[in-house]
């Protein structure tokens, strides 16, 4: 289980994570949070077959860290996933940031 801290921190690298990917000049710190969620989304659901769904999973992952509120799991639409497994998969990816960036 990820410390509620360092997922807090991971939260806010993601929130980030689409402004700063689009900007074109970056500051070094920026340039290791992106990398940082790509290598997290990479490893999400590398266990799905199906690349259509793995991808969905990955989206709804990025919007869910956005907005909890705005985007819980039932508006998601994640097909073939259960609550319980989606925020589990969630955690794995907050983990994933938090291990590449050294905070965990």
């Amino acid at each position: 289980m990820i410390p509620y801290d360092v997922k807090q921190e991971c939260l806010w690298i993601v929130k980030g994570y689409s402004r700063r990917a689009k900007e074109r000049e970056q500051l070094p710190q920026d340039v290791q949070r992106i990398k940082a969620v790509e290598y997290a989304l990479i490893q999400v659901g590398q266990d799905i077959q199906d690349q259509d769904a793995r991808q969905r999973l990955r989206n709804a992952i990025v919007l869910n860290c956005g907005s909890g509120k705005k985007y819980p799991f039932e508006r998601l639409a994640v097909d073939g996933f259960s609550r319980r497994d989606f925020y589990r998969r969630k955690d794995k990816f907050l983990f994933s940031v938090a291990k590449y960036m050294g905070i965990a």
